[in-house]
């Protein structure tokens, strides 16, 4: 049985009594159900509870100005209500079966959890609250970057351009700002892989004014119910929706075997599989290779924090202790060696 985070374990999710879990799944069920009248019209997941609530169904009570009140006569945050309903989305609509999760702080480092199964992610819902209230980190998610899903993203879109999204295909809406910025996760019909998903992303970014920077196929999206200590505000769930997928056409997908020149858009692209460095008197090692490749990368223009998550990722499949911070020093000192 799933258990519902606090804001102050650091480790594991505190589980007050099994008629707390049950109440979370009847708000969710709730919600999803109501999705038609509630999920679409811009209110977000702490205002349709509030509706909810008006119409006698289980519910829970409004959040003022996003403080983490509770349930009526429950211990249930609001914010654990929405971290439920968007991890249920993920897993129950578009199917993800792994996650990866990150507690970034701005662009000085990235703690990062990687390959864990979908139905231990609640279990790490403890970890992101301690880190995102005491540490001033930022709550991220993705599907393992490694997987190939049936899952695309957009950063920056505006909320009625996101809710009409929604309002088409199976999707799931992540306010992150005040002025209405979202993130848009939307399933589609076939497994992608991150190649697949980065020319997917940029065949249709434009036609919704979303973020250029944030097609790589490899991005995190926002956790709802954290604080954006980016933009001193709440992260928001606005909608789930269970219409249909986004069906994957052949034009979308006209380049997947085309060579990614990262020189030409450095920011865009997915950073390249780590190689073996077979140059006479080079060092051979992994720590030798991972070096070699880091500095290789971040002087063709990669994204740091792309180089940093696909470095800890590696890293952390060869069994190294402390992979992210190993990732995030190894990379501190490229940065430095190349005078970035």
């Amino acid at each position: 049985m799933r258990k519902p985070a606090t804001l102050t374990d650091p480790q594991h999710l505190q589980h007050k009594n099994a008629s707390d879990d049950q109440l979370i799944r009847s708000i969710c069920s709730t919600l999803s159900n109501a999705s038609d009248d509630y999920g679409l019209t811009g209110k977000s997941i702490i205002e349709q509870t509030e509706d909810i609530k008006n119409h006698k169904a289980p519910s829970c009570s409004s959040l003022d100005s996003f403080r983490g009140e509770t349930c009526f006569h429950t211990s249930i945050s609001v914010l654990q209500v929405q971290r439920v309903a968007q991890v249920d989305w993920f897993i129950g609509v578009a199917g993800i079966m792994s996650f990866d999760l990150g507690s970034r702080q701005s662009d000085v480092s990235l703690y990062l959890r990687s390959n864990i199964p979908g139905q231990k992610v609640y279990d790490f819902m403890g970890w992101l609250a301690f880190n995102n209230t005491h540490g001033n980190r930022e709550a991220q998610i993705r599907p393992h970057r490694h997987d190939a899903v049936p899952l695309i993203f957009f950063d920056d879109v505006q909320r009625d351009v996101a809710l009409r999204i929604a309002a088409k295909y199976s999707a799931c809406v992540v306010e992150t700002s005040n002025q209405g910025g979202c993130h848009v996760w939307v399933n589609t019909d076939r497994a992608l892989t991150e190649n697949e998903r980065y020319l997917v992303q940029k065949h249709l970014h434009k036609r919704i004014d979303a973020d250029a920077g944030s097609i790589s196929g490899e991005h995190f999206g926002r956790m709802c119910g954290f604080k954006n200590w980016k933009r001193g505000c709440w992260v928001n769930l606005l909608a789930t929706t269970d219409i249909k997928p986004l069906a994957i056409t052949k034009p979308m997908l006209a380049d997947v075997h085309a060579e990614v020149h990262r020189k030409s858009e450095p920011r865009y692209q997915v950073v390249s599989d780590l190689t073996v460095l077979t140059s006479t008197g080079r060092d051979s090692s992994n720590s030798g290779q991972d070096w070699g490749w880091v500095n290789e990368q971040l002087a063709m223009g990669a994204d740091r924090d792309s180089v940093e998550t696909e470095l800890a990722d590696r890293a952390a499949s060869r069994g190294k202790p402390r992979a992210d911070a190993y990732a995030h020093r190894t990379v501190e000192n490229a940065i430095k060696k190349l005078g970035l």
